[in-house]
């Protein structure tokens, strides 16, 4: 097709293009004209501060945190929030956000014109937007495009929708994008990654070849009904070649970048990114989807049919939920991807899958972040279609759930689920406990028939300070109860995160209060722990934990990951 570049197809409707339209700012002579930037997360998840998916930190942030304060993130939208930043009087804006207020003076600020170019040295442009765009189905073609683009700084790296950028005026520095041709491009990539990895990075040490991936999982002790940890055949000895925290590899693979780094003794690469096919089979095939967009929780489960093979599981905190499926191949170097698809998506109850825990059996639970949702539980190893159920592990009014955990009790022979929940109101932990005793759950042959479905009761964590209650460090006691809103005289605990068991402790963190919780489970006392330390190794908000060894031993680490702008 041969498109017009006449800017008359795109002006405005309006007949009178003389006069310049004025929004009569003049009735607030007093006000200023106030920005709108959001933080650098409100940036690179490709959203604006007037997205619904930002509603919860204009309510929370804005001018409650000294970061927010200081820089004067999302000004507009604060102010209109009622949570307006001291000495903030903004004008009236436009009732369309998405444009900038002031258009840009070139011929055509609202629609995308592609017009040919005669450069024999153009460049072949991809189109591709961001994961957020890709999850929703917005396409890069849109006036959606026209403030982000080389405005943008996350834009400008990733170069998202290089193609429409360029024809819209907005195109990223150095490029000269050629024509689109006359059919849409079916396969923009074909091949941009030839082979990632027969050369990528070096062959690790010949000395200790990539162990088997089955070791995380525990097995499940007979006599105990306990998870047995993994075999180790004996502690090593000499200098440390594992240090946690010391961040000094950087990973490699085709999609790497500098600032993607491991602790020193690991070593890794860079499989795929967000909106991208996965190669599969050493690079000789594409995976049939693209990598879900905004993982988050994530663990590995062994294949139940080839000792050599395992699987990622990893949730995708977007609009359209569910969890992606990674299956790999243990006895390759570098352990090869061989599959990958998706599930519970779009479940109907909620989306924005958080984080999520294992089973004591092998199963995933994943959580739905959304106000209303509740927790599905996975199992890689069934086929599609049949591989996840709805978990009974919450109430049904929903919530904003983040992770579970579950711990063997001996007093009653049951297995005891627990889930947080990122919410400022009725926000206890919920706990859960099936009818079924243990053994009689783990006598089912398929692993989603032992929980979906169960019966049980439902009870939430009261907890009440009694030492240290103003300090950054309160302990106390705790009783469950039927009710799971804060009631005065508890210990808050609000927008609660990551959790995990070792033995007989539970732990848990808040995100808000940078703070740790571990409760005593065979007992009925708390204690907590700041997460910002002296040595300031945490800065930002505590979100995931786990023990990701699977191991009981007591010198176990519990990983924290950070969450942060």
């Amino acid at each position: 097709p041969q498109p017009s570049p006449s800017p008359s197809t795109v002006s405005p409707p309006s007949p009178q293009p003389s006069p310049q339209p004025s929004p009569s700012p003049s009735t607030t002579p007093t006000c200023t004209s106030c920005t709108n930037v959001g933080t650098q997360w409100i940036q690179d998840s490709n959203l604006t501060c007037d997205d619904d998916e930002v509603s919860s930190l204009i309510e929370r942030r804005c001018n409650k945190n000294d970061l927010w304060i200081a820089e004067k993130f999302c000004q507009y939208t604060c102010y209109e929030a009622g949570n307006g930043y001291s000495g903030d009087s903004c004008c009236a804006r436009a009732p369309t956000t998405r444009p900038p207020t002031p258009p840009p003076t070139t011929s055509a600020p609202v629609a995308i014109i592609i017009s040919p170019t005669n450069n024999d040295n153009c460049t072949i442009c991809d189109d591709v937007g961001t994961e957020w765009m890709i999850s929703v189905g917005r396409e890069c073609q849109s006036s959606y495009i026209l403030d982000k683009c080389n405005a943008n700084t996350a834009w400008s790296e990733e170069r998202h929708c290089r193609q429409s950028c360029y024809f819209a005026g907005h195109g990223y520095a150095g490029d000269v994008c050629c024509p689109p041709p006359p059919t849409p491009n079916p396969t923009p990539d074909p091949t941009p990654l030839p082979t990632p990895h027969p050369t990528s990075k070096p062959t690790p040490k010949a000395t200790t070849p990539e162990p088997t991936p089955n070791p995380i999982e525990p097995t499940i002790s007979p006599s105990t009904n306990q998870p047995v940890p993994p075999t180790v055949s004996e502690c090593p000895t000499g200098a440390a070649t594992y240090h946690p925290g010391d961040l000094t590899v950087t990973l490699g693979g085709g999609l790497a970048t500098s600032t993607l780094l491991a602790s020193t003794g690991l070593n890794g690469r860079v499989l795929t990114r967000a909106g991208r096919r996965l190669k599969l089979n050493q690079g000789r095939s594409e995976s049939m989807v693209v990598m879900h967009g905004s993982a988050d929780g994530a663990a590995t489960f062994p294949d139940d049919n080839d000792s050599g093979k395992y699987y990622l599981v990893s949730n995708s905190e977007t609009r359209t939920g569910g969890v992606g499926i990674l299956h790999l191949d243990a006895t390759k170097t570098p352990h090869d991807v061989i599959g990958y698809r998706q599930t519970a998506q779009n479940t109907g109850t909620g989306s924005r899958n958080c984080g999520g825990g294992r089973t004591p059996w092998g199963t995933w639970l994943t959580s739905e972040e959304s106000g209303t949702g509740l927790v599905y539980e996975v199992d890689p190893n069934e086929t599609p279609g049949n591989d996840y159920c709805l978990s009974p592990i919450v109430p049904s009014a929903g919530g904003n759930y983040e992770s579970n955990a579950a711990w063997a009790s001996t007093s009653d022979n049951k297995y005891h689920f627990y889930t947080t929940n990122d919410a400022t109101s009725a926000y206890r932990l919920t706990r859960f406990i099936p009818d079924d005793d243990i053994d009689a759950m783990l006598a089912k042959p398929r692993k989603l028939d032992r929980l979906c479905g169960a019966t049980g009761a439902l009870s939430y964590l009261k907890m009440i300070c009694t030492a240290d209650c103003a300090s950054s460090d309160p302990s106390g006691t705790y009783t469950w109860s039927a009710t799971r809103s804060f009631e005065t005289g508890d210990q808050p605990y609000a927008n609660a995160e990551g959790i995990d068991v070792k033995g007989d402790e539970m732990y848990f963190v808040t995100k808000y209060q940078k703070r740790l919780y571990i409760v005593d489970l065979a007992g009925s006392t708390w204690t907590s722990t700041a997460t910002i330390q002296s040595d300031g190794g945490m800065t930002f908000e505590p979100d995931q934990i786990a023990r990701i060894t699977g191991s009981n031993s007591p010198d176990d680490l519990l990983y924290f990951a950070e969450d942060g702008d």
